[in-house]
């Protein structure tokens, strides 16, 4: 197994044997050199067919969080009737992270579609509960309840066939489709920049845009107590405000549903991710 790229301290992109290209993570394998030979005996974990997208997340994500993503996914394979996304560890990382940063920073979310998910998909259900026990026996953390559902939806929108996900036919993938295009027009017209549509941040905004259509196309809002941040994120950056504003638009005449402040707060949050990454 050959080291093409060092991506960190810990994890290296290689070519194996049969030249298929993977992540490899292993303690102290990025300070190898390029082109180096790496024993399978150094190799802690490896992931096949990763996105180029998700490989530059490794960064932004612990090693500890990674192996605990990992973990979770590898228990839920004999449980699903489907194969998952290989992008699913770093996707389910991020989230992981995500909720734990809104947990310390006190932005409290309630997400709909509970009673949905944990009918519809009592399997991914039962694994999102499995993932905050071990996020609070290995991390210390306890995060609350209701982030079962948004580690229950990381699965069922990552189905390694996505055409299978019931969820997004019921809800309409053309106009979700349209949804995002004009969404992301709106963003790099009022922000000045042209998104990268290859970036992770921009997965990120995009598969939150598509939680923010299901929960409008089911009748649910989020239940939160964060209007008076949102107010006062509204005067601190009013460009990102703008833009929320014109996604709400979008939105409102493609669903004839409205936006409330909250989820206008947290399309700010991504809207922000990009524009910085942007600059």
């Amino acid at each position: 197994m050959e080291i093409v790229k060092r991506i960190n301290t810990s994890a290296v992109l290689c070519i194996d044997g049969n030249g298929r290209q993977l992540v490899a993570f292993g303690r102290g394998l990025g300070f190898k050199d390029v082109g180096d030979e790496l024993p399978l005996s150094e190799i802690q974990r490896t992931f096949y067919n990763v996105s180029s997208r998700y490989i530059a997340l490794i960064d932004e994500v612990s090693d500890e969080l990674l192996e605990l993503t990992s973990d979770v996914i590898d228990m839920s394979t004999g449980l699903l009737p489907y194969e998952v996304s290989p992008n699913l560890p770093f996707i389910l990382a991020d989230h992981i992270a995500y909720a734990i940063k809104r947990k310390e920073q006190n932005i409290v979310v309630h997400m709909p579609l509970s009673f949905d998910v944990r009918q519809q998909y009592p399997v991914e259900f039962k694994i999102g509960e499995y993932a905050l026990r071990i996020i609070r026996k290995r991390l210390n953390v306890r995060l609350p309840a209701h982030e079962t559902v948004g580690i229950a939806m990381a699965f069922i929108n990552n189905m390694a066939d996505s055409d299978s996900c019931e969820l997004a036919e019921e809800f309409g993938t053309d106009v979700y489709d349209r949804v995002l295009e004009e969404s992301t027009i709106a963003v790099e017209r009022r922000l000045g920049i042209q998104v990268d549509r290859e970036g992770f941040d921009y997965a990120r905004f995009a598969t939150h845009l598509q939680y923010l259509f299901n929960r409008l196309n089911s009748g649910e809002s989020i239940v939160s107590d964060n209007r008076k941040m949102y107010l006062s994120l509204k005067d601190d950056y009013p460009v990102a405000s703008a833009c929320a504003d014109d996604i709400a638009s979008v939105l409102s005449r493609l669903t004839g549903q409205e936006l409330i402040d909250e989820e206008r707060l947290y399309l700010m949050m991504h809207i922000n991710r990009i524009a910085s990454k942007a600059r």
